[in-house]
């Protein structure tokens, strides 16, 4: 089982205003099931546990023990990998409260989205630098692929600030606690990874435009007819930070029949 360096320098919570704030901001309903990733010494988990049967998620058997030893009611210990875990297993609908090692973040929200149906709202904190990645606007510096996947598959609602003397030992980033609640899909589970490999393809070449992008990245196959097509070649002169989710989306139904993924079989 893969062990997460977090275990190695960890940083706990400490602050009960900040554990009030997460669950107004999460909501769960009494005496319903509530799932949490990530117990460390237990202080959101007891809160938890007195609201309502909690699931909680946990790679390091240390904390487990930890926790168990406090004597709490309604809790049920995973003992296992967040980013492993089969969610459709658990409480239809529960909502997740999420506090993991920042370095699993973006695996953790790409694994939550093949589950987001089944899920309830996601409650998590996260380094703040990635939550303004999340909430950029395009044109902004923040603004990339990971913005455009997140908001494809969430409604992204930013919670509050953390102050790192929230925390100890005190770490060496502010956090947020942000919230995403799950967008029903618009595309087949292939279009969407074709999508995802376009917009890849935009921010791996973020200083070129859209139509260099295309022919030259590692993460999409391009037909040069594309080239052919005057009103793409317009619309492709720009780079893809300039386009809205939804100016990114027109675009792929646009060109969807000139790309392929690149270990799909040219015709």
């Amino acid at each position: 089982m893969k062990q997460h360096t977090k275990t190695l320098g960890q940083v706990f919570l400490n602050d009960q205003n900040i554990i009030h704030k997460i669950i107004t901001l999460a909501n769960p309903s009494p005496n319903s099931p509530i799932i949490e990733i990530g117990c460390g010494k237990g202080i959101l988990t007891q809160a938890l546990s007195a609201i309502g049967p909690t699931t909680v998620i946990e790679i390091d058997e240390r904390w487990i023990d930890y926790v168990s030893n406090l004597g709490l009611k309604n809790i049920t210990f995973t003992h296992q990998d967040a980013l492993s875990v089969d969610y459709s297993t658990l409480p239809e609908k529960a909502p997740i409260i999420a506090n993991i090692p920042y370095q699993i973040t973006s695996p953790l929200i790409e694994t939550l989205t093949h589950y987001k149906h089944h899920l309830g709202p996601i409650t998590m904190m996260i380094q703040k630098d990635v939550t303004d990645r999340l909430l950029a606007n395009k044109n902004t510096k923040s603004y990339g692929s990971m913005t455009i996947f997140c908001n494809h598959h969430f409604t992204v609602k930013k919670g509050f600030n953390v102050s790192r003397n929230c925390f100890t030992p005190v770490p060496n980033v502010d956090s947020s606690v942000i919230q995403f609640i799950a967008k029903e899909n618009i595309y087949s589970t292939s279009d969407t990874a074709l999508f995802f490999a376009m917009t890849r393809s935009f921010f791996w070449g973020r200083r070129k435009t859209m139509m260099n992008c295309l022919m030259n990245s590692p993460h999409i196959r391009c037909d040069e007819a594309i080239k052919g097509n005057a009103t793409l070649n317009q619309h492709l002169k720009q780079r893809g930070e300039s386009l809205s989710l939804e100016e990114h989306q027109a675009l792929f139904s646009m060109i969807q029949s000139y790309i392929s993924l690149p270990n799909e079989c040219s015709n």
